[in-house]
Protein backbone atom coordinates (compact mmCIF):
# COMPACT_ATOMS: atom_id res chain seq x y z
CA UNK A 1 0.00 0.00 0.00
CA UNK A 2 2.92 2.34 0.66
CA UNK A 3 4.14 1.89 -2.91
CA UNK A 4 0.69 2.80 -4.23
CA UNK A 5 0.66 6.02 -2.22
CA UNK A 6 4.19 6.85 -3.37
CA UNK A 7 3.27 6.24 -7.03
CA UNK A 8 0.22 8.49 -6.76
CA UNK A 9 2.19 11.29 -5.08
CA UNK A 10 5.03 11.08 -7.61
CA UNK A 11 2.49 11.01 -10.44
CA UNK A 12 0.79 14.15 -9.15
CA UNK A 13 4.14 15.92 -8.83
CA UNK A 14 5.20 14.91 -12.34
CA UNK A 15 1.80 15.90 -13.73
CA UNK A 16 1.56 19.30 -12.05
CA UNK A 17 5.04 20.57 -11.19
CA UNK A 18 7.41 19.31 -13.88
CA UNK A 19 5.63 20.72 -16.97
CA UNK A 20 5.67 24.19 -15.41
CA UNK A 21 9.39 23.91 -14.77
CA UNK A 22 10.10 22.76 -18.32
CA UNK A 23 7.89 25.19 -20.23
CA UNK A 24 9.56 28.24 -18.62
CA UNK A 25 10.05 31.21 -20.94
CA UNK A 26 10.23 30.71 -24.70
CA UNK A 27 8.12 27.94 -26.17
CA UNK A 28 9.32 25.67 -28.91
CA UNK A 29 8.38 22.25 -30.21
CA UNK A 30 10.87 20.26 -28.14
CA UNK A 31 9.64 21.82 -24.88
CA UNK A 32 6.05 21.18 -25.92
CA UNK A 33 6.85 17.50 -26.54
CA UNK A 34 8.56 17.24 -23.15
CA UNK A 35 5.54 18.78 -21.42
CA UNK A 36 3.20 16.34 -23.13
CA UNK A 37 5.50 13.46 -22.18
CA UNK A 38 5.49 14.62 -18.54
CA UNK A 39 1.72 14.75 -18.50
CA UNK A 40 1.44 11.25 -19.99
CA UNK A 41 3.97 9.83 -17.52
CA UNK A 42 2.19 11.55 -14.62
CA UNK A 43 -1.17 10.09 -15.66
CA UNK A 44 0.36 6.62 -16.02
CA UNK A 45 1.94 6.82 -12.56
CA UNK A 46 -1.36 7.88 -11.01
CA UNK A 47 -3.15 5.05 -12.81
CA UNK A 48 -0.57 2.48 -11.68
CA UNK A 49 -0.75 3.72 -8.10
CA UNK A 50 -4.54 3.54 -8.10
CA UNK A 51 -4.46 0.08 -9.66
CA UNK A 52 -1.94 -1.11 -7.09
CA UNK A 53 -4.05 0.29 -4.23
CA UNK A 54 -7.23 -1.37 -5.51
CA UNK A 55 -5.52 -4.73 -6.02
CA UNK A 56 -4.02 -4.54 -2.54
CA UNK A 57 -7.35 -3.62 -0.92
CA UNK A 58 -9.18 -6.42 -2.73
CA UNK A 59 -6.55 -8.91 -1.63
CA UNK A 60 -5.42 -10.18 -5.03
CA UNK A 61 -1.76 -9.72 -4.12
Amino acid sequence: MNSAIALIIIGILVLLVLPGMISGGKKNKSKKKKVIACRVIGCLLIFLGTYNAIITLLGFN
